[in-house]
């Protein structure tokens, strides 16, 4: 493994990222704006810096959607490949994520894991996010 570096999101890496995310167990891609690539550009330009990629040179082993209303930040989509897990890649993305909603004034993230992926549970409250009991979460489609 050579060295990872950390780079922000651009709309180029659309097709890499979709992959990635696609191909991860554990995540839900549910036909989403951001499945396309102009809901991506639109999300990205919306969260300027705030989204991130991890590349093995060229290789695309990593990625991390981030964002924040002005009040709350939100990390809504991340994968690492699976021959680069357990190797600081998801902690490092996490970190500038972090970073950057910190240096936005957001004093608070929240992220979404699904219930039936108890791995990134783990990983989440060994990064020092806190599992709340006292809400539910809902979404309307339309």
């Amino acid at each position: 493994m050579n060295t990872i570096q950390i780079k922000p999101m651009i709309e180029t890496d659309f097709d890499e990222v979709m992959a990635l995310w696609n191909n991860s167990q554990g995540l839900h891609m549910s036909g989403e704006y951001t499945e396309t690539t102009e809901g991506f550009a639109k999300f990205l330009e919306r969260n300027p810096g705030n989204s991130f990629v991890a590349r093995d040179q060229n290789k695309l082993v990593g990625a991390v959607f981030g964002s924040h209303d002005g009040r709350r930040g939100y990390i809504t989509h991340m994968a690492v490949a699976q021959e680069y897990r357990r190797h600081g890649v998801g902690r490092s993305l996490v970190k500038h994520v972090v970073d950057s909603l910190k240096s936005a004034g957001i004093s608070r993230i929240g992220i979404f894991v699904l219930k039936s992926n108890p791995q990134a549970e783990v990983f989440w409250i060994s990064a020092g996010f806190e599992k709340l009991e006292v809400a539910n979460t809902f979404f309307h489609t339309f």
